[in-house]
């Protein structure tokens, strides 16, 4: 037996949520079941199974490189198996292993199961690079390097399709970036990014505006521009749609930096035509952004992408991909268009199927938007004398936002569980999650924000970093400042107090002057630095001289409760 499917985008939650995990454990159920009535079952995961593009970490502005943090401007189309695009894949590859490592682990365990995953173009840079294979192994999955899988005692041929669409492969060569990682990175991530800055929280969840996250599920992705335009139209809300024309003028400005990265891997007409979309929506002058949306430079714009876009009718290459096997095959399965296709006759006695994917929206509830699990589709070959028999499960569960970084932790079991991580990111990130969940549960925390533009200073050196909740883009020549501030009675006498807050790989004397102007600049009364390092008792000293509290590794180790927490900070404060 072999039981297909593709296209479940699993993401690290950083700008989308988890899919339901309903949908997830009737996907076990199923497996299970046919294990137990069939004997040997092979699943077939047919790409875009894991979404490494649907992350904010792109965006982040710095990454620990030459034993410091230093400003990094890293997208999908930097060097392969090089720093920094590692480092982002790790983390990536982390929290998605976090999230659904269970799933897969439940998979294994259904009785005389192997597993299989061919890449696609959401997760290229899984199947490409050393970190990605040995991350696909420790998951329990077979990798098909030769982005297929044949199965003659099955009669069949498998894989994602990707490589039939100009705008997501590159001449199917998985080692260089297509158009499709551009529009995805630098044009849906960054404008949901840009909202959340505007709206100034720091998670994707934010109730006003988590419905930007159906931006993924436009297709084809040429036409986000017109989703975004449309949802300036539909809205009621005035100040909702005053951000998303902001946000969307912000993300078209930045886009436009990066275009010119995209080299060759794109035909003119595409990027011709995208570069005038861009342009438009950078302006800000709606009626200009209607106009080349909707007008004639669009419609040509469409046509240019409906002749590039050879995905829409897979039907053509699945004859000549039977052909050119040199084994029987009688059907053809591709994912990747999200359409399914039922075995259509495509001539010689073959026919055509599509897994389509892992169906999810965004469905209204009074006045919220709840993201569903509606539907996914799996494909069932029992054997070479049968064809494949395609299923639809119905789910309509909720998703869930279960962020990794928002796991509860304390700061004393996120330096112990720090020293068994193997880069800086992950440390940093660990003691972040453990201050942060610190700062929601003192009594005396008043209010957690981001800081604002005027409560930070311009500097050539970056100190920020992402901690997962935070980042920006290093070409936006973003301030230097604090992570979050905190409002909060844990001064002297109880009066209220707000400090700034930040997270630093090193610290050294330098960087406590850098944090002293910060604080200055911001208008703040203190600030708090936590790093996963050691610091010398006489550099602890001079830096609360000056309103710079650091905690080091062995201050977080002590820290075990909201109270542990509390009083450390009192105690510092109030001399």
């Amino acid at each position: 037996m072999i039981i297909i499917t593709s296209d479940m985008h699993l993401a690290d939650q950083t700008l989308a949520p988890r899919i339901s995990r309903k949908a997830l454990d009737r996907f076990v159920e199923i497996v299970r079941e046919e294990a137990r009535k069939n004997g040997p079952t092979e699943v077939v995961f047919l790409g875009d199974i894991f979404d490494v593009l649907r992350s904010r970490r792109w965006l982040a502005e710095d990454w620990h490189l030459n034993g410091k943090w230093e400003p990094v401007h890293v997208r999908p189309w930097s060097s392969i198996d090089q720093e920094p695009l590692t480092l982002v894949l790790r983390s990536i590859l982390h929290d998605i292993k976090i999230c659904y490592g269970g799933f897969f682990r439940d998979l294994k365990n259904c009785g005389d199961v192997k597993l299989t995953w061919v890449p696609g173009n959401h997760d290229r840079l899984v199947g490409c690079t050393r970190l990605g294979r040995r991350w696909i192994e420790d998951l329990g999955l077979d990798y098909r390097e030769d982005l297929e899988v044949v199965r003659p005692n099955h009669r069949v041929l498998a894989k994602h399709g990707h490589v039939h669409d100009a705008l997501n492969s590159w001449k199917g060569d998985p080692k260089v970036s297509p158009f499709g990682d551009y529009v995805m990175v630098e044009v849906v991530d960054q404008f949901q990014f840009e909202a959340m800055k505007i709206r100034n929280v720091t998670d994707a969840d934010d109730s006003e505006i988590s419905f930007l996250a159906a931006i993924e599920h436009v297709h084809p992705r040429m036409s986000v521009p017109v989703w975004v335009w449309r949802q300036t139209r539909v809205l009621k809300d005035p100040t909702l749609t005053g951000l998303i024309r902001e946000a969307w003028k912000n993300s078209a400005t930045a886009a436009k930096l990066s275009f010119p990265a995209l080299g060759g891997t794109v035909g003119w007409p595409v990027r011709y035509f995208f570069a005038m979309l861009l342009s438009a929506a950078s302006r800000g002058n709606d009626m200009l952004a209607v106009k080349w949306l909707c007008g004639l430079p669009f419609l040509l714009f469409s046509l240019a992408e409906k002749w590039l876009d050879t995905s829409s009718d897979l039907t053509r290459y699945a004859l000549k991909d039977a052909c050119l096997s040199d084994r029987e095959i009688r059907s053809v399965i591709y994912g990747h268009t999200h359409k399914a296709a039922k075995g259509i006759p495509i001539g010689a006695g073959k026919f055509y199927y599509n897994t389509a994917w892992w169906e999810r929206s965004w469905k209204k509830d009074g006045s919220n938007r709840q993201p569903i699990t509606e539907a996914f589709t799996l494909l069932l070959v029992a054997g070479p004398e049968s064809k494949p028999v395609y299923h639809r499960e119905g789910i309509q569960a909720p998703d869930e936002w279960e962020p990794p970084y928002k796991e509860e932790i304390t700061p004393g079991e996120a330096v112990t569980k720090s020293l068994e991580a193997d880069n800086p990111w992950e440390r940093n990130e660990l003691v972040s999650r453990g201050v942060l969940s610190m700062f929601r549960k003192a009594p005396a925390t008043e209010n957690m924000r981001r800081p604002t533009q005027s409560e930070n200073i311009q500097t050539e050196k970056v100190i920020k970093i992402e901690i997962g909740p935070v980042s920006m883009r290093a070409q936006d020549a973003p301030p230097g400042g604090f992570e979050l501030i905190v409002d909060h009675h844990m001064g002297r006498e109880n009066r209220p107090t707000t400090s700034g807050v930040q997270f630093a790989g090193h610290v050294d004397e330098e960087y406590v002057n850098f944090m002293n102007r910060v604080t200055t600049a911001a208008g703040t009364e203190n600030c708090f630095v936590f790093t996963p390092s050691r610091i010398s008792p006489e550099l602890e000293q001079k830096a609360a001289e000056k309103g710079v509290y650091v905690f080091d590794e062995q201050a977080l180790e002590a820290l075990h409760t909201p109270g542990d927490f509390q009083r450390s900070i009192e105690e510092r404060l109030r001399g």
